[in-house]
């Protein structure tokens, strides 16, 4: 567990992961790859008591299997192990069921359908009174008995009173708004909250999406981990607990692994238990925070996310032509096949896609090939700013790059770079 302390001014993170202290006993010297050998054999035997506690409720979890002997063909054969979406769900809703409890009001910022508030239940337990915030899907033809679904954005809460919710959740949707939606959140969570109230945020973790290339046509940016936690900071929250779910990089080496375990029981139980001290390297970090009792500095959390924005919007559009290593290179090679981002969402307003100079051309188009029509202006050096209208939500739009001339060969153009106007 991360345990953020230190007063609302001065804060900093602190004892990631942290263990009681080993002592070195009669140990002298290690070389390298002994020192790390003999560390993590000694955390491993530190934390082993709440391994397999863990283990054992994850297990449980991951294949509905209590009364049903764990066998390698019911693991095997468990649809849970097929499909690493449905092993993330499984284990966010293990996080769910650790949420703060003596809860009498819970507000959910984004609700989805009939299936979400059953899901909740389930996981985390029945709660007098749940309100639903739910803009784009449709509101169920009944509810459950206390559920309240009000239609409006997270950025808008409106509808609910002050100091309402004993815990605000919002799962898988911090990474869906644009800057201006991610103030008015913090800023009405922290308005509909009772004084001590607690926000729970769950969300992909940027460093690990980066690194495997991984893209959702819906998000934004995401945040990673560090700059969650200064998020919330920075809107008054008291960050108490940080943690990871599914690791997907060896805390020790920083290697990537691969979504998926490949159906092997044993790197499920060890990434999903190893994730929670480990949100760096984990696909999804999980915040909870208390709600503070100064007012949310909407300018300065504004300031804070269009920095965010500023620094990784360009990463997050070219993604696929990453390296190896995860950084974005500033020019890539375009031959007669062109050249094509993975999709992305566009907010309503105006959009400058500046293009590559002499050599191709860039077009903003929707994911059925539609173009998206804008107004050009060639500048001096070659390069041809176009300023498209958007008037609708766009949630995959892609950027595609085509060579001019005839086919053959190659040329390597600057990768094309999109922005907001305001």
């Amino acid at each position: 567990m991360q345990q953020v302390g230190g007063s609302r001014h001065a804060r900093t993170l602190t004892a990631v992961g942290s263990a009681p202290a080993v002592a070195f006993g009669a140990v002298t010297t290690f070389d390298a790859a002994g020192l790390r050998k003999w560390a993590r054999s000694s955390l491993d035997r530190v934390l082993m008591p709440y391994v397999d506690r863990a283990a054992d409720a994850t297990t449980a979890r991951l294949t509905h299997a209590g009364a049903v002997p764990l066998t390698d063909d019911v693991v095997s054969g468990a649809a849970i192990l097929r499909d690493f979406n449905h092993l993330l769900h499984e284990l966010r809703t293990v996080e769910l069921s650790r949420m703060p409890g003596n809860v009498q009001t819970l507000l959910s910022a984004g609700c989805a359908g009939l299936w979400y508030f059953d899901w909740i239940r389930d996981a985390y337990g029945p709660v007098e009174r749940h309100i639903g915030l739910e803009y784009y899907s449709p509101r169920p033809d009944e509810l459950p008995a206390g559920v309240e679904w009000i239609v409006n954005t997270v950025g808008d809460m409106s509808g609910v009173p002050d100091d309402t919710a004993d815990l605000v959740f919002s799962g898988q949707n911090v990474e869906h708004l644009w800057p201006e939606e991610i103030v008015g959140f913090l800023a009405e969570s922290a308005r509909v909250l009772r004084p001590g109230g607690t926000l729970v945020v769950d969300s992909p973790n940027r460093l690990v999406t980066s690194r495997l290339g991984w893209t959702h046509p819906e998000h934004t940016i995401e945040f990673s981990p560090s700059e969650a936690v200064e998020l919330l900071t920075t809107a008054g929250f008291d960050v108490q607990v940080c943690r990871g779910v599914w690791q997907c990089a060896d805390d020790a080496d920083g290697l990537p692994e691969p979504l998926d375990a490949s159906f092997d029981l044993h790197a499920i139980i060890r990434r999903s238990v190893r994730a929670a001290a480990d949100p760096d390297h984990s696909f999804v970090w999980w915040i909870e925070a208390t709600v503070g009792s100064v007012p949310v500095d909407r300018d300065a959390v504004r300031t804070f996310v269009d920095a965010c924005f500023e620094r990784h919007w360009h990463d997050r559009i070219h993604r696929h032509a990453r390296r190896p290593d995860g950084s974005i290179p500033a020019s890539v090679s375009v031959d007669g096949h062109g050249y094509r981002t993975a999709g992305f969402p566009l907010a309503p307003g105006r959009w400058e896609l500046t293009g590559p100079a002499d050599g191709a051309t860039a077009t903003l188009e929707r994911a059925d090939g539609t173009p998206i029509v804008g107004v050009e202006t060639r500048h001096a050096d070659g390069t041809v700013a176009t300023v498209h209208a958007v008037d609708a939500t766009i949630f995959d739009a892609r950027i595609v790059v085509q060579r001019r001339g005839a086919l053959g060969g190659s040329v390597d153009i600057a990768l094309p770079r999109l922005h907001r106007l305001e």
